[in-house]
């Protein structure tokens, strides 16, 4: 279901259902850091009084001995409906998440839901193989996405093989892979000469290079998928775009050039250039842009821009409502955050990224959303970009963008979606004659940069 259309609400009606017909009676719901704890408001306010009032909810959250304290009073409770909200990085992390899963899984009958099903999409991470693992002692099992594969029809497998692996009928990734990709042989380390003069031939790798038979994969996925896009169920207004252009200083000009130069000679130089050592380089292109870098020893260094000026003077065209301002960069965010509490008071903004604790999280959203001081959300795309709502919202700005379509996806639809009753003006910011320019363009045309550098070639992007 495309974000914003109320996939939380149909599982939870699903639960209440099949809960009252005896078919299950309890839920386990895996979802990001940022959004799990968000799943007990949902409760609350989607599902039936009555129901909500037999059932008992537990949360995976803070020390090991609060955990443990939870769990004791979680694990006594035998004669009600329950739920269990943890994290999906905890299954990576924490030793006893599997443990206590499969536990609550074997003494019940358990509905396992992944709410943003691609946070288990790396079939080769630890947190996937745990997950997929414990989903055997399941009796139901559900995936949630709004962009099942945002990156690669590859992305598919583990979301999959989580549901039944008999879905897709592969024993193993490597077999699904030589499926569904075409692979070639490049060569990705040069050849070295050792000690004793001797040419010793550089590593190769299997690369992908395109996909092949995607509509048999569409089909064998078809009879357990559902669609649905936001125009068919939701009657919100358009988004409409803008962009304000943010003038190079002379410093930051000549620390850009200095390093896309460098940039460009360094991927010259390597035998097999990927789109993930490109966005790399942008990446470092994108942080002096924001008036920022770090130097060899990763000390951070501050650079003039205009960036936070023209932001401030943007946020001011907007009359300074109810604004959210997306950022990739911690420094930055503070730097962003400081300034607005300096013209409009420590009330006025609230942040939200990988620092926020679990509870300035709930609070940050809550405050934006509910208090009239508090005019502007300050937070990442990876971070708070998932699950959380902020249609209180009339102005988005971009004060830089990452490279991952779908948090760009994701991000922008923290507002655009149910409960909407305005239009969201969705502005960019960005600096003519640099990276900025074809970042913005692909990502608002919904086109992946990964396969867009690939097909492109480096030089293209390091303008």
């Amino acid at each position: 279901m495309e974000m914003g259309t109320g996939k939380t609400k149909v599982v939870l009606d699903t639960f209440g259902y099949i809960t009252t017909d005896g078919l299950i009676d309890g839920m386990l719901v895996i979802a990001r850091a940022g959004v799990y704890r968000n799943w007990e408001k949902e409760i609350h306010e989607h599902m039936d009084p009555e129901f909500v009032k037999k059932l008992h909810i537990g949360v995976w959250k803070g020390s090991s001995s609060k955990r443990k304290k939870m769990l004791e009073t979680f694990f006594s409770i035998q004669d009600r409906p329950r739920v269990l909200l943890m994290n999906v990085e905890s299954f990576s992390t924490v030793k006893d998440a599997e443990h206590t899963a499969i536990k609550f899984m074997k003494e019940s009958k358990v509905l396992c839901v992944i709410d943003e099903s691609t946070s288990i999409k790396g079939w080769n991470a630890e947190r996937t193989k745990t997950i997929v693992r414990i989903s055997e002692h399941a009796t139901m099992r559900r995936i949630m996405t709004g962009t099942p594969n945002p990156n690669s029809p590859l992305d598919l497998y583990s979301q999959f093989e989580f549901l039944d692996p008999r879905i897709l009928g592969f024993s193993s990734y490597y077999a699904f892979r030589a499926r569904y990709a075409v692979l070639k042989t490049m060569q990705v380390a040069p050849d070295k000469i050792n000690d004793r003069g001797e040419r010793v031939p550089g590593r190769t790798a299997k690369i992908i290079v395109a996909f092949k038979n995607q509509e048999e994969l569409a089909r064998k996925i078809e009879p357990y998928r559902f669609r649905v896009l936001k125009e068919d169920c939701l009657d919100l207004p358009e988004k409409v775009y803008e962009t304000r252009e943010v003038e190079f200083t002379k410093e930051q000009k000549k620390f850009y050039d200095d390093m896309k130069n460098f940039a460009t000679t360094e991927l010259s130089e390597d035998v097999h250039v990927t789109a993930t050592s490109v966005i790399t380089r942008l990446l470092r292109l994108h942080q002096v842009l924001c008036g920022h870098t770090r130097d060899e020893e990763n000390v951070l260094r501050t650079i003039p821009s205009n960036r936070t000026k023209v932001l401030l003077e943007t946020m001011e065209e907007a009359n300074w409502n109810k604004i959210i301002v997306w950022c990739p960069f911690i420094h930055s965010i503070t730097e962003i955050v400081n300034q607005l509490m300096t013209l409009h008071g420590p009330e006025s903004v609230v942040s939200y990224y990988g620092g926020t604790s679990s509870d300035d999280r709930i609070i940050a959203v809550q405050r934006f959303q509910e208090d009239d001081r508090c005019k502007f959300f300050v937070g990442n795309q990876q971070t708070a970009g998932y699950g959380i709502t902020l249609t209180a919202a009339r102005t988005m700005i971009f004060y830089s963008n990452n490279y991952n379509l779908e948090e760009r996806l994701q991000a922008e639809d923290r507002a655009h979606r149910i409960g909407l009753h305005h239009p969201v003006t969705i502005i960019d910011l960005q600096t003519p004659e640099s990276v900025d320019v074809k970042i913005v363009q692909a990502l608002r045309k919904k086109l992946d940069l990964v396969s867009l550098i690939n097909q492109d070639g480096y030089r293209t992007w390091l303008i």
